[in-house]
């Protein structure tokens, strides 16, 4: 509407808006061929929302407005007043009153809504200092961590490595934003992630969607090819797959391992979580296999929080062969001012100080009179049926339910960890038992959510949760099972140790079920124990 009410006005009156001297300019140019239609449309697009909020303007484009023109106006301001009520000079004065009073309303009237937020938007002061927050964030230690990781991978002097966080400490969050850097940059990049259970894969798969949502540059495809996943691995070509380690190894001995073949030509990045359970030959194979095949050979990295298999210098020579698969180098945590990193990032909220309690029991069984053949099997099963400890176990978890903790214990085995839950349930303490034999997938997840989402406060396992299971509020652990493995054990206890600032918990109990065979060790030396095995950067 506006431009046309300017079209009424003489050539005196827009010349006094846009200027004189550029009035004068413009006939010059054009020879006086200037007429007021594309006089009016030049100080439309010059002077722009002042047109509106300029007083004098304002009030010049009403007093060059047709009668119907200033009612129709008039009206929108309030549609229940009668115009006709009102003279010819009170039609005008009232609406210049109006204009004047709900300017921005008559800029909406007027057409010139998005001019008028344009304008407040540029109005808003600059702001010295902002802060922004990203919606994936890396912590520094974390961001230092991607940096060097990605730095190896675009590099051309190695193409393995590992990267050794310890357990809390977030290695999916940090590999995946080394994940994302790397599908940003390769336009036609496959990642492999490879894991060997349910909980690793559905971990992965779940926060590279969330990661992608915040951190991609692109659509992209991400495949599952774990559990009871349908996925052929036919038509990958690009993006992101989860793969199970066993359903692979099943893959490549079946008649469609040409799937597995073309995988190798694809893939640009694999990720091995857990990495130090790349040894075991089945995965090593897979590993090599589906590194080495590739146009240009993928890059392989590591995920652990235990650089290492063993904890023995009689049997070093696995730690080393360990070493040796990702090239001896590892990508770790180097806090100034700590000599260990746990310290840090305890100290610093971000795993929960750990209080560790031991459980006795009585009438121990004497394992110095027993066989020294006892496999782990028989010992798992002897510990099991012993009434004393698990009642020790039970009584240990009943006190913690009461004091609202949420609590994951750590079975002899599958049979046992059922017992416990079922006498914990029979006693009035909801509880449930967790294992690979007699839940099916569906219910193993349904377990696992309901103890994420506080509904189960006491979850039992064997085997089942030491990785890749993560339930922030976890506050206490209690580990029923022996160990002389420190990977192990530092598993189990960091089901619990997720810090304030990951959503967890500033402290947390850890029960060890003392049996009087090898003793546990502390995670601060898990972290540290196999530095000598590796090149660190």
């Amino acid at each position: 509407m506006i431009k046309t009410i300017l079209e009424n006005c003489s050539e005196a009156e827009l010349g006094n808006i846009l200027g004189w001297e550029i009035l004068e300019f413009a006939k010059e140019i054009t020879d006086n061929q200037l007429d007021i239609k594309n006089l009016s449309n030049a100080v439309f697009l010059t002077i722009g929302i002042d047109l509106i909020k300029n007083n004098v303007y304002r009030d010049l484009i009403i007093s060059r407005m047709t009668v119907p023109q200033v009612e129709k106006v008039f009206t929108e301001f309030n549609k229940e007043i009668n115009v006709s009520d009102y003279d010819l000079a009170q039609k005008y004065s009232g609406l210049k009153s109006l204009a004047k009073k709900y300017t921005k309303q008559f800029s909406t009237i007027m057409g010139m809504a998005e001019q008028w937020e344009a304008a407040e938007m540029a109005s808003v002061p600059t702001v010295d200092v902002t802060s922004i927050n990203p919606d994936y964030p890396l912590y520094d230690y974390q961001v230092v961590i991607s940096n060097k990781a990605t730095t190896l991978i675009n590099g051309d002097a190695i193409n393995r490595a590992l990267m050794h966080l310890p357990t809390g400490a977030g290695k999916t969050r940090t590999a995946l934003n080394v994940v994302c850097e790397h599908l940003r940059s390769n336009q036609n990049g496959l990642v492999v992630w490879l894991a060997d259970s349910e909980e690793l894969c559905g971990q992965a798969l779940e926060e590279f969607s969330i990661a992608w949502s915040k951190l991609g540059n692109r659509g992209i495809k991400s495949y599952s090819f774990f559990s009871d996943s349908a996925k052929s691995m036919s038509g990958v070509t690009d993006g992101f797959l989860v793969a199970g380690l066993q359903r692979l190894n099943s893959l490549k001995k079946t008649e469609r391992s040409f799937l597995f073949d073309k995988l190798q030509s694809k893939v640009t990045l694999i990720i091995f979580d857990e990495a130090h359970k790349a040894l075991a030959p089945t995965y090593m194979t897979i590993l090599n296999e589906l590194s080495s095949n590739s146009e240009e050979k993928a890059f392989i990295l590591g995920l652990t929080a235990t650089p290492g298999r063993v904890f023995s210098q009689d049997e070093n020579t696995e730690n080393v062969k360990l070493a040796e698969l990702f090239s001896s180098t590892k990508i770790t945590m180097k806090v100034k001012g700590y000599e260990s990193p746990v310290k840090y990032l305890i100290e610093n909220e971000y795993l929960a100080h750990p209080n560790f309690y031991p459980i006795n029991y009585e009438k121990k069984i004497d394992f110095d009179n027993e066989s020294s053949d006892l496999t782990e099997s028989n010992l798992m099963e002897k510990l099991s049926t012993h009434e004393n400890r698990n009642l020790s176990i039970v009584r240990q978890a009943i006190k913690e339910y009461e004091n609202g903790s949420t609590i994951i214990i750590f079975a002899c085995g599958v049979d046992n960890s059922r017992e416990l839950a079922a006498t914990l349930c029979c006693l009035g303490y909801a509880a449930s038992s967790l294992d690979s034999k007699n839940d099916t997938t569906e219910s193993r997840r349904a377990k696992i959510s309901e103890f994420k989402n506080g509904k189960l406060k006491i979850i039992v396992n064997y085997g089942v949760l030491t990785a890749g299971f993560d339930a922030p509020k976890t506050n206490v652990a209690i580990i029923g099972r022996p160990t002389n493995s420190l990977v192990l054990y530092s598993q189990m206890m960091g089901r619990a140790m997720r810090g304030k600032k990951s959503g967890g918990n500033l402290e947390c109990n850890i029960y060890t079920v003392i049996d009087d065979i090898p003793e546990y060790m502390n995670l601060s030396n898990a972290f540290e124990y196999w530095d000598q095995s590796w090149s660190e950067i």
